[in-house]
């Protein structure tokens, strides 16, 4: 994947994590979050709703979105949420 790509995938996500805050009124901070169970949920469910979401950009599962598979597994989670 290229570095334009992996831009555009993270802007995406990005957008989708902003409009969801706003959306719910969730105010985002720069503490660990405990995850769900990846078994039942999926690790993009709990990296998007419980990292992502629930974190101020830059810290804990922010990290996370530099792999592709992982960005990718996040991006699964956003479609399957009719958001696109």
């Amino acid at each position: 994947m290229d570095e334009l790509e992996r831009e555009v995938e993270i802007e995406f996500i990005k957008k989708f994590v902003e409009e969801y805050r706003e959306k719910n009124n969730i105010i985002p901070d720069t503490k660990n979050k405990l995850e769900l169970s990846c078994e039942h949920f999926g690790e993009g469910y709990n990296l998007l709703y419980r990292g992502l979401i629930l974190t101020k950009e830059d810290y804990g599962a922010w990290q996370e979105i530099s792999d592709d598979e992982i960005r990718g597994l996040v991006i699964e989670e956003i479609l399957k949420s009719n958001y696109a």
